[in-house]
């Protein structure tokens, strides 16, 4: 029996076409939820024009997931010294939506961490400085109004998430201090 190279060339795109592609990476997922992670200093609901906010974020490098196991945070992500999350600036009118307030780099003080910015959010990195992954902020409050802080997307809980140097994913779920049951911190500026 003779074969030809197209026919022999077939066999072999049709095994490519139905065997699976095994993917290149396998990742482990680990989710927590712990509340109130963020916080805002002494739970200041009023300030004056001029003050400043300030808002803390402590990730515990001891955490315990979803399932009841134990994790240490520097295990699982092999050392990583950063971790993220967004929150956004609103401001209550006296329309159904609230307005996205925008902040400039003047109006941000960081002490600890890093704090990016963008016309909708914050980021917010929270950085390991030996027992905890911590970032401190303040935001200069310049105008009145009815505000409050809440995840980028406005939902119940805000999300943190762990760079790692594997293949692993670390999700936090967590809300801010003293919050509404939105997970909005709520203040006024006179």
């Amino acid at each position: 029996m003779k074969f030809s190279p197209l026919w022999f060339s077939s066999i072999f795109l049709c095994a490519s076409l139905c065997c699976s592609v095994e993917d290149d990476f396998d990742y482990d997922y680990y989710q927590f939820e712990i509340d109130n992670l963020i916080f805002i200093d002494e739970n200041e609901t009023s300030f004056t024009s001029g003050d400043t906010i300030w808002i803390n974020t402590e990730i515990p490098a001891e955490l315990t997931d979803v399932m009841g196991d134990s994790y240490n945070l520097n295990t699982l992500t092999e050392q990583t010294e950063l971790s993220y999350h967004t929150l956004t600036l609103y401001e209550r009118t006296g329309f159904v939506n609230p307005a996205v307030i925008s902040l400039s780099e003047s109006e941000i003080i960081v002490e600890e961490g890093l704090v990016n910015l963008s016309n909708e959010f914050i980021t917010v990195n929270p950085i390991f400085n030996g027992s905890v992954y911590s970032s401190r902020f303040g935001v200069v409050l310049n105008a009145t109004g009815e505000y409050y802080f809440a995840s980028f997307y406005d939902t119940n809980k805000n999300e943190i998430y762990l760079d790692s140097n594997n293949n692993t994913q670390v999700y936090i779920e967590t809300t801010i201090n003293e919050s509404n049951s939105n997970n909005q911190y709520e203040f006024l500026v006179e």
